[in-house]
């Protein structure tokens, strides 16, 4: 697939300062000494600059990504076992619409590259999860004279999608998208047909009955953590059974993340957006900054899915940012860890997203400059 010129590729970022900053010195951990590598900063101040022309960036591995030439708007990577899976838009059996969506699928070393499923003409793939043998998808279909989402499961090797709800209604594809999944259930923001509202809604796979644990109109960052769900709206952070019978959330503490992206681990609650990341502890009763970018490596970042008790700090915009970039700069990517120490594990990063893990790497997917002048989107893989 062509990589895309500049002038059809438009960045949405907020507040972010366009200067680069190289690297500043710290104390080093080197990889394979006994800890995880990368270059250390002392707590909150953000570890060393992003630029691949500082000090701490030289020790640290240049990386090659394992996919290039990707749409921009390729999205939702999920990681299972050895093997990496994502919506490929450019993918698909082209109808009236155009391409229709497919599951891209690759090893993690980057070999077995191509794609596993293509969506029909009248279907669009719109979000995936991988359990532990198998893939779930969100496909938008024309029902009638309306367009409706349904969940779908396939095996990881590949075959026919097979409906895996009860319900023959679907949902809105309004906010849909997936949350989790465990080993009875896949979790997934939905959209209440006649109030709107966003709500939080188990599928069971045994039964494929579907139940509300949570409803709110102004629902964000949902995620599954262990036998819990979190979400926040404009008040607060909220927390409910995951597998409770019915709508039970009830607020965590007095403090939200909004508009931020929010994470939240067993040991912390990270919030992001603006120049840095805010750690708040399990009850969401004290803030206190974890990350502070403000005068190195200025821009915005929000924290990644969980890894254990350790986030990413991650050059990843927000929904809400406005400014239009004309370049993509190149700023570190962090390890923030639940002592409070932050270390720079790779330099030189564009715009992330979909970070995801294994037991042994990390993977994402990222948009950046080439030499060329044009902007590419690759995917690529970090030992941890």
């Amino acid at each position: 697939m062509p990589t895309v010129a500049r002038s059809s590729f438009v960045l949405v970022l907020g507040t972010l300062a366009l200067a680069t900053i190289g690297c500043s010195s710290g104390s080093l951990t080197p990889a394979g000494a006994g800890g995880r590598g990368g270059a250390s900063g002392p707590t909150g101040a953000g570890g060393a600059a992003g630029d691949v022309a500082g000090p701490n960036c030289t020790i640290l591995p240049a990386l090659e990504p394992l996919l290039t030439g990707l749409p921009s708007s390729v999205h939702g990577l999920r990681v299972s076992g050895n093997s990496l899976f994502f919506v490929d838009t450019g993918a698909g059996t082209p109808g009236v619409a155009g391409a229709t969506g497919g599951v891209h699928r690759l090893n993690a070393d980057g070999t077995g590259d191509g794609i596993l499923y293509a969506a029909q003409p009248g279907q669009q793939l719109l979000d995936l999860i991988a359990g532990a043998d198998t893939l779930y998808l969100l496909q938008q279909e024309t029902t009638g004279t309306a367009s409706r989402v349904f969940l779908y499961a396939m095996p990881q090797g590949g075959g026919i999608p097979a409906r895996a709800t009860a319900s023959s209604s679907g949902w809105a594809p309004n906010l849909i998208h997936f949350v989790g999944v465990d080993a009875g259930s896949v979790y997934l923001v939905t959209q209440d047909d006649v109030s709107g509202d966003a709500r939080l809604t188990r599928v069971d796979l045994d039964s494929g009955y579907e139940t509300v644990v949570a409803s709110s109109p102004g629902m964000r960052s949902a995620q599954l953590v262990g036998d819990w769900l979190y979400y926040y709206d404009a008040s607060s952070i909220y927390v409910t059974p995951a597998h409770a019978a019915g709508p039970s959330a009830a607020p965590v503490g007095t403090i939200s993340c909004a508009p931020r992206t929010m994470s939240v681990t067993t040991a912390a609650i990270y919030c992001g957006g603006g120049l840095g990341i805010t750690r708040l502890n399990l009850m969401a009763t004290m803030a206190t900054s974890a990350v502070d970018l403000s005068t190195v490596d200025s821009g915005e970042v929000n924290p990644s899915p969980p890894d254990g008790t350790s986030v990413y700090v991650a050059p990843m915009p927000s929904e809400t940012e406005s400014l239009v970039l004309t370049a993509i700069p190149r700023r570190g990517l962090r390890r923030l860890d639940a002592d409070g120490s932050v270390t720079l594990v790779s330099c030189g990063r564009g715009i992330m997203h979909d970070i995801a893990f294994n037991a042994t790497d990390v993977f994402w997917i990222e948009s950046r400059d080439t030499d060329a002048g044009a902007v590419d989107t690759q995917i690529f893989r970090l030992a941890k």
